[in-house]
């Protein structure tokens, strides 16, 4: 073997290990629809404080959704041996819900990145999370950025989807923004702009 030809080899084996580590780092899952699309005609202003604290819910989804459908259907239907026998909160919560296993591995999870896990649900719907800005950042592999949107004022907002760094199915996160959703005409909001934490940079 010619020095040229042991050196490429010797440059490829070593690389193995980094391409493999970069494999094992990328994230497991990306959450799409978590950008507010006021983004897109906002003006950015700058991150918000990594020290802002912040709750976030995290939604998981329910189990064994065809069998859920189907039940569905047969409590509404008057010709169903099923109709109008609901089940209990327990029993939706054992048949459908969660699994325990993935509910504890989350909370797990955001515990083993300095979150807070800030309350649990019976149903394992919903995971209640707090951390300050900076934490969330890392772990989401976003930035939370402060907008200025012509009609709508200031809010902040992700400056892309979120993306996580564990096999358990995650539905929604909760909270990443702060823009106001449609309300009815008749009641009055609170400036956008009052809320907002303050930005740095």
């Amino acid at each position: 073997m010619t020095f040229s030809k042991l050196a490429r080899a010797i440059l490829c084996v070593g690389a193995m290990p980094l391409a493999i580590e970069m494999a094992e780092g990328a994230p497991v899952q990306t959450l799409a629809n978590h950008v507010p699309a006021a983004v897109a005609e906002s003006r950015r202003l700058g991150p918000v404080s990594e020290m802002t604290n912040l709750d976030l819910a995290i939604g998981l989804p329910l189990r064994n959704q065809e069998e859920l459908n189907q039940i569905t259907e047969e409590i509404a239907d008057p010709r169903s041996p099923n109709y109008r026998h609901y089940l209990t909160a327990s029993e939706f919560s054992q048949r459908f819900g969660p699994a325990q296993g993935d509910y504890d591995k989350l909370s797990a999870f955001f515990e083993a990145n300095g979150f807070t896990v800030s309350a649990k649900h019976p149903n394992r719907m919903i995971l209640d999370v707090r951390a300050p800005v900076a934490l969330i950042n890392k772990t989401l592999h976003i930035t939370l950025t402060a907008w200025e949107h012509p009609a709508k004022g200031r809010f902040y907002a992700p400056d892309r989807n979120p993306s996580l760094d564990t096999d358990v199915q995650v539905l929604d996160i909760a909270g990443l923004d702060n823009l106001a959703t449609p309300r009815p005409m008749n009641l009055k909001l609170a400036p956008l702009s009052s809320s907002i934490p303050f930005v740095s940079g």
